[in-house]
């Protein structure tokens, strides 16, 4: 627990998960609003040498310096679009992150019996990946930061 007294996990009431809800591209991703700190303009980062084509570089965010990550080259997705227009302020582990996102879309609230699993097979690919969420005839694809920053973790030490 940190010091708001957020355990930074999803936040679930009633059986029901809450999430921001963004685009990349035309499809729909979600992060538990337990992760979510601020959404903000997007503006550009100091980008650091060396760095990984992923991370676009550092803000300073009223005095905190917060790195950015670019989710659509994360991603591996084609870079159709026009540039990010939102950053979703994120907190893990007690660490704030940005993701640049191409808009932001809504809060939704998600009953558990509306989130499918992925399959194996996907699971497999893309281990990131928590859940597909159905919710107002679209799909929503979860967001595990979880193990989106272990599988980043696990390939930096790789590369080491």
């Amino acid at each position: 627990m940190n010091a708001t007294g957020n355990t930074n996990r999803p936040r679930s009431v009633d059986g029901k998960l809450q999430l921001v809800t963004f685009k990349l591209g035309e499809e729909v991703y979600g992060l538990p609003i337990g992760h979510v700190r601020e959404i903000i303009t997007s503006r550009k980062p100091t980008r650091l040498p060396g760095s990984a084509p992923h991370v676009s570089g550092l803000i300073n965010l009223r005095g905190e310096v917060i790195p950015v990550f670019q989710l659509r080259v994360w991603f591996g997705l084609k870079d159709e679009a026009p540039a990010a227009s939102a950053t979703i302020i994120t907190e893990w582990k007690d660490e704030r992150f940005g993701f640049q996102v191409d808009s932001v879309q809504q809060v939704a609230w998600l009953d558990r019996s509306q989130i499918d699993p992925p399959t194996a097979q996907f699971q497999q690919h893309a281990p990131h990946i928590s859940g597909l969420g159905k919710h107002e005839g679209r799909l929503i694809i979860l967001l595990d930061l979880d193990a989106l920053f272990r599988d980043s973790d696990e390939d930096a030490h790789g590369r080491a």
